[in-house]
């Protein structure tokens, strides 16, 4: 009888046959078995940040409806009462009367539902706080109504702040960032330049991508970046679409990578699989942080070689890397087979 109040963590390995020919096939499996009363992973704190200028009006369906259900599919893999979301948009300031009405965009161009008229209270909103209530961040993202205008820069800076005030300790905190057009309003979220005009939606300074930027009071760095990584916050971001440039592109990518996270090209194809992979990378970072080795030198005729420069990773689809995960109450919340090169 073994009594554990402790997280523990058991590996075991296999590998067969020992001894294989050139290009014969080695099967490798690896079991992971988690016990003790506290083995749970640590919780999430994300916020959705998303561009609801008048461009999010194009396609068929509406880009706005590919990227909101996609949204919803992401807030679906989080475990209830114990992640956290919240949502940011970023577009037209004050009242909307209808979808796209300062971006030139008939109402039969429109092809998604939308409640109007919406009146937003800045250019940048907090539609919603970081709640336990996944229905009513889904609710949010429904919510949202497109118009002109992308001040990228003050919707990043808002998920940050409310992340960096509300987030818990010990959490892992995210922003997943999408825009489908280059950013104007607002200006440079690297701010690389110099500060421009105290009116952040003055054209000639705002324009241009990586000459001017408004400068937010209180910071002690105007490059949000630097800001996300002082606070721990991780940047997933996403350029929707084929309507932004490669330098906003570029933009997107360093404010990911410079913080630990990824870019990604999307589009209606994929923007599902974009945000389920996105919360795979949160769950993992969440879940019990353990490596291992399982093949570190290989014997090639009597001399030890790294194993890395002999085996490539195949995947059998239903058969090779399968995945259980559980949420601490049991329930399951991703089943099945993933590719993994």
């Amino acid at each position: 009888l073994t009594w554990m109040n402790y997280p523990y963590l058991s590996v075991e390995t296999e590998v067969s046959p020992a001894t294989i020919g050139m290009n014969d096939t080695v099967d490798v499996t690896i079991r992971l078995t988690g016990d003790g009363y506290e083995l749970q992973p640590d919780p999430i704190d994300v916020v959705l940040c998303t561009d609801r200028s008048g461009s999010m009006l194009f396609d068929n369906p509406d880009r706005m409806h590919s990227v909101r259900e996609a949204a919803k599919t992401f807030v679906d893999q989080f475990a209830e009462n114990h992640d956290r979301a919240a949502t940011v948009s970023f577009g037209r300031n004050g009242t909307i009367s209808r979808p796209g009405e300062n971006s030139g965009i008939d109402t039969d161009e429109i092809d998604n539902n939308y409640t109007y008229p919406k009146t937003y209270s800045d250019y940048a909103t907090l539609d919603i706080e970081l709640t336990y209530d996944l229905e009513e961040v889904k609710e949010a993202l429904d919510g949202i109504v497109p118009d002109h205008g992308t001040p990228l820069r003050q919707g990043l800076k808002i998920s940050i702040d409310h992340l960096t005030s509300k987030a818990k300790n010990g959490s892992v905190r995210a922003v997943v960032l999408l825009s489908d057009g280059d950013y104007n309003w607002y200006g440079d979220p690297l701010a690389r330049g110099s500060s421009g005009s105290n009116d952040p939606t003055y054209y000639w300074d705002y324009w241009d991508r990586t000459t001017k930027y408004y400068k937010f009071t209180g910071l002690s760095t105007q490059d949000l970046s630097v800001y996300a990584m002082n606070n721990n916050i991780t940047i997933y971001s996403i350029g929707y679409a084929d309507t932004i440039s490669q330098g906003g592109k570029d933009t997107l990518r360093i404010l990911a990578e410079s913080t630990g996270g990824k870019y990604y090209d999307g589009n209606a194809a994929n923007i599902e699989a974009i945000y389920t992979e996105i919360a795979g990378e949160l769950k993992t970072e969440a879940g019990v942080n353990t490596t291992m080795t399982v093949l570190d030198k290989v014997e090639v005729n009597k001399a030890p070689i790294d194993a890395f420069k002999v085996f490539d990773y195949r995947h059998e689809n239903g058969v090779s890397t399968y995945i259980l995960n559980k949420s601490g109450n049991g329930t399951i919340l991703y089943e099945g087979t993933i590719d993994q090169t």
